[in-house]
């Protein structure tokens, strides 16, 4: 009986642990996407910084 009810247990915590880590990588998996949506959006920003950077270096002031 005790043997029973240990696997029984066991059973329980590894139902719980398996869900666990399951909702872990479902949060792992989408926090993936967001990085590579942010890096994306963050390198059309420089880009656009940079063209702006040269379009104001190639400004004469306007005392000129």
């Amino acid at each position: 009986m005790i043997n029973d009810e240990r696997i029984e247990e066991l059973e329980i915590k590894f139902s719980y642990l398996d869900e666990s880590v399951r909702i872990l990588n479902e949060t792992v998996i989408e926090k993936d996407r967001e990085i590579d949506s942010l890096k994306k959006r963050m390198k059309i920003l420089e880009n656009s910084l940079e063209v702006l950077g040269e379009e104001i270096s190639n400004e004469k002031p306007p005392h000129y």
